[in-house]
Order: C-alpha cells, then structure tokens, then sequence
C-alpha cells in the first residue's frame, strides 16, 4: 500500500490512502491503522450510517450501523449523518466497528479541526498525523 505525503497551507502534513483500499477486509485493517495513527486527538466524528456494502457487511459492522442508526432517531436527525462522541466509549466503539463500512466519515479534533476523512467506504483515506502517528502507520501497514 503506498502513502503519498501532501503539505498544504495549514501546518503539518497531510497524508493520503487514495483509491487503494478495495478489499473490505484490508479496509477494515487500515481504517484501524489509521484511527490508530491520530491517537488521542480525535474528539468526534461525523458519519454516513449508510454503505455501498450492504450484501457483504460483517455482522459486527452491521450490529453496529442499527445502532448508529437508533442514535439517528434519539437525536431527531434528518438524513444519514450523525455525531459520535469519541469522549465516550460505547460510541467510539461504534466508530471502530463501522467506520471501513460508511460512505463518508469525517473526524475532527477538540478543536473543530479536520484531521481525517475516511471516503467511499475507506476507499480512500486522508489524514493529518503527528509525527509519531506516522511511524505508527507505517509499521501497522
């Protein structure tokens, strides 16, 4: 699997995943990696509760969409997206457990900022990784 570096304005490196990742099994892995590599720094993350995978989705995974998907209608959401407070354990385990499978996840940090977009069921993926995430992805991948 090859990770392209990108620098872009703000600072830090951006790294890229792109148009690799179309196994679900090596998606579900390096989604992992990945939510691995940002650390603590995520704080929440906003997903699509719907994926192009119906007729292969694990079960886990699909366990997990139901719930994301009563979380939906406890908050009133129109739509498919929803928050996830990654403060909180059982949420963030339902991150974990859908996040190679959703249409589109972005996750930001305490501060608002975008630190990782997980596209087209992690088909491609783009970071912003602190130095150590780096050599952490590396070796997991």
């Amino acid at each position: 699997m090859q990770l392209n570096v990108e620098q872009r304005d703000a600072p830090g490196a951006w790294f890229t995943i792109a148009e690799a990742v179309k196994d679900r099994e090596l998606a579900q892995r390096t989604s992992a990696a990945v939510l691995g590599a940002l650390g603590t720094r995520p704080a929440v993350a906003r997903l699509d509760v719907h994926t192009d995978y119906g007729r292969v989705i694990t079960p886990d995974a699909l366990d997990a969409e139901d719930r994301l998907e009563r979380l939906l209608k406890l908050r009133r959401r129109r739509g498919t997206t929803v928050d996830v407070d990654l403060s909180d354990a059982a949420q963030a385990d339902l991150l974990r457990r859908y996040l190679a499978w959703s249409i589109n996840v972005d996750i930001y940090d305490k501060h608002d900022g975008l630190i990782a977009n997980f596209h087209d069921c992690a088909y491609t993926i783009i970071m912003r990784l602190p130095p150590e995430g780096v050599s952490q992805l590396a070796a997991d991948l």
